[in-house]
């Protein structure tokens, strides 16, 4: 037995795989095996996984039929032999003491996982930080302490979900029997609530261990209609919740998430999947009505996120949809102008008032004669 499994889906990753590899077999903790998915590649993977497999016995090379990354992983799952599973991706890398320290943290402390932060990187931009990789409320909350979701409250949700940046027990996973969905792209998501609602003893190291390439090729960086898989992904994340039994202690946290997250992929799609998007968010959003009742929704979402249910709900085509939600962009810019006006309003009339003061004081009639003599010097 070994101490790591690493795990790795590869489909047509041959830009970027060397990097990737080069990160692993290079780590300073060295009693790993590296288990390589190639998810039906039809590019050059495959020969450069051979190629490194010549050369690092480490290396075991697993082929299958392209299906996903969901797939990939529990396949990769199910023949690890590791006390502990990482995951990465293909066109990812990471630094070359990751493994070495989430080992020592996750054996010393007694965990079930392990999690550290990540940063971007774009070729363009460079090297870039966002909060959701951060998780800055996240840190200042645990600090070094071992924490599980119910310390963290409502900040469950600034979580990053990805499995690259967590280290697992392996025997905490099969204890809990989870597996990645293999039917919806975001399936991250899915693998992620399952687990961490099952832990009881998580450590945050902050850390920037994590390189995630950003870039057209990914996944998710190829927006078409498969993008509507996030109206499944959040329904399953309702179901995991009421499996916890904390639903209604999160059910706020939970609709307006899901609205948003529609709206914000169905922004993302190209125009051709946008007719098919809206028909999919208004099937799922009546289901949600009739399961949940009007007067719930409406009490629980958030202002534009109420808007937007409204609108796809009531709208008969795509072209009423943007044309309902365009209405209530131009009402809530008003709304804010007006907000933004009333202190200057305020200053406006005391101006006003000050100058009625001014104009009819004793003192600006009796200049009124030297005012117009100078006025007549100017001219």
């Amino acid at each position: 037995m070994v101490k790591i499994s690493v795990i790795i889906p590869v489909y047509n990753a041959e830009k970027y795989l060397k990097e990737c590899l080069d990160s692993i077999i290079n780590q300073t903790f060295e009693d790993i095996e590296i288990i390589c998915i190639n998810d039906g590649s039809t590019d050059n993977s495959l020969n450069i996984l051979e190629d490194y497999g010549k050369n690092d016995s480490r290396i075991r090379i697993m082929s299958q039929e392209n299906n996903g990354q969901g797939s990939a992983r529990n396949n990769g799952l199910g023949i690890s032999k590791g006390e502990y599973i990482y995951f990465m991706d293909a066109d990812d890398k990471i630094e070359l003491n990751t493994l070495k320290d989430c080992y020592d943290v996750i054996v010393k402390d007694n965990l079930d996982f392990v999690m550290f932060q990540l940063i971007n990187f774009d070729e363009k931009k460079g090297f870039y930080q966002i909060n959701d990789y951060d998780m800055p409320n996240i840190g200042k909350l645990v600090g070094d302490s071992i924490f599980s979701y119910k310390d963290l409250k409502d900040l469950i949700f600034q979580v990053a979900v990805s499995p690259v940046n967590k280290l697992y027990v392996k025997q905490f996973l099969d204890d809990i029997n989870v597996k990645f969905p293999e039917d919806v792209i975001f399936e991250d998501n899915i693998f992620f609530w399952n687990v961490f609602l099952s832990a009881e003893r998580i450590k945050f190291i902050q850390e920037h261990y994590y390189i995630r390439r950003r870039h057209s090729l990914s996944t998710t960086g190829k927006p078409g209609i498969r993008f509507v898989d996030t109206l499944e992904i959040h329904n399953r994340i309702f179901e995991i919740f009421k499996k916890f039994d904390i639903f209604e202690e999160y059910k706020k946290n939970l609709f307006n998430k899901k609205v948003d997250s529609a709206y914000g992929r169905f922004n993302q799609v190209d125009d051709e999947s946008k007719s098919a998007f809206f028909n999919q968010m208004k099937k799922d959003f009546s289901n949600m009505l009739e399961e949940y009742g009007v007067d719930s929704i409406c009490e629980i979402l958030n202002g534009f996120n109420k808007n937007i249910f409204n609108n796809v709900i009531y709208s008969d085509s795509l072209n009423e949809f943007n044309l309902g939600i365009e209405i209530d962009k131009l009402k809530l810019n008003i709304k804010k102008l007006k907000s933004q006006n009333k202190d200057l309003n305020k200053k406006i009339k005391l101006n006003e008032n000050e100058n009625d003061m001014l104009l009819s004081s004793n003192s600006w009639k009796i200049t009124k004669p030297l005012r117009f003599i100078s006025n007549l010097f100017k001219n």
